[in-house]
């Protein structure tokens, strides 16, 4: 696996559905990675098991513009993790969540809500099928 001489840009690992103890050995190595600027690790059955590998990969990878993580099975106590993670990183402009669960929570509600607020590079956000409430969108 790369370490700090890595100098991949692009990481597509959609679908190949590897589960969390993959998925966490995977994220804990590319903490050390400083060129990722696109990661997707959509459908790949990750939970809240990897949220703290999450947090400290995308709070350590700050050059990512582009984060990918729809159909997986995350739900509130990850997304406050992985929206910690992702409050230190100013320069990302595409997120998608997409169907997971990361709705239904006041504090991740809050966090998402602060980076919507303080980032200012985004300009892809996709949400849906969160099961955010209505009143989590006021």
């Amino acid at each position: 696996m790369c370490v700090s001489v890595c100098s991949i840009i692009l990481l597509n690992l959609e679908g190949n559905r590897f589960g969390n103890n993959s998925a966490k050995e995977l994220l804990d190595t590319m903490i050390y990675n400083r060129s990722l600027e696109i990661l997707n690790i959509s459908r790949n059955g990750i939970t809240d098991f990897c949220a703290d590998s999450i947090r400290i990969m995308l709070e350590k990878n700050v050059k990512i513009k582009e984060f990918y993580m729809q159909y997986n099975m995350v739900k509130q106590q990850g997304a406050i993790l992985i929206f910690q993670g992702l409050l230190k990183n100013s320069d990302l402009r595409v997120l998608d969540m997409s169907q997971n669960k990361l709705g239904n929570n006041e504090e991740s509600t809050s966090l998402l809500c602060k980076i919507l607020r303080t980032n200012k590079s985004l300009v892809h956000v996709d949400l849906s099928f969160n099961y955010f409430t209505l009143l989590e969108t006021k």
